[in-house]
């Protein structure tokens, strides 16, 4: 082989590499940007399954529905509060002195510190927190509130219609 021959195979191996490598790189962000919109997605389905869930149990008075909803992944725990609108008007809402609170309180200071004092009207937390606030309308818990674990990317819900509300909790365990 000439010398001119080699110089251009060489030449041509490393514009392949670059180019390879270009490939490789696009490739890996279309894959990262869709694995992101398809994580906000998941979240605007989650957030809008339970708004639409609470809206239509309220209107059921006395009715208790099974809930069961699909979170985005790396979420941990769902936290749900009463209504920042209704904090004050409903028995379950004022029950700061409760077992339950307290030791949610302990558990969860910044959770509880951000939906009592915070400005937000954020009343649905998810642990790890996640960028988008949270507020679903209507929702009581007899409890002030709660946290749930997040079991392989689900998590079961107890919704009781009481005409302008719906009174929200976790759904019990099946009895074995």
């Amino acid at each position: 082989m000439k010398r001119a021959q080699i110089i251009g195979q060489v030449f041509i191996l490393i514009l392949a590499a670059a180019v390879f490598i270009m490939i490789l790189l696009y490739g890996y962000k279309a894959v990262s940007q869709f694995s992101e919109r398809s994580k906000q997605v998941a979240f605007v389905s989650f957030e809008e399954d339970f708004k639409k869930a609470v809206k239509d149990a309220s209107l059921d008075y006395g009715g208790v529905k099974k809930l069961e909803l699909t979170l985005p992944s790396g979420y941990q725990e769902l936290c749900v509060f009463c209504s920042p609108d209704f904090k004050s008007s409903w028995t379950g809402c004022n029950n700061i002195v409760s077992p339950e609170y307290q030791q949610l309180q302990q558990d969860h200071p910044l959770l509880v510190e951000s939906w009592n004092g915070g400005k937000s009207a954020q009343n649905v937390f998810l642990v790890p927190f996640a960028e988008t606030p949270i507020n679903i309308d209507r929702v009581e818990v007899a409890t002030v509130g709660f946290c749930t674990n997040v079991i392989q990317g689900r998590v079961t819900l107890k919704l009781e219609g009481k005409g302008d509300r719906v009174v929200v909790s976790v759904w019990p365990p099946a009895v074995q």
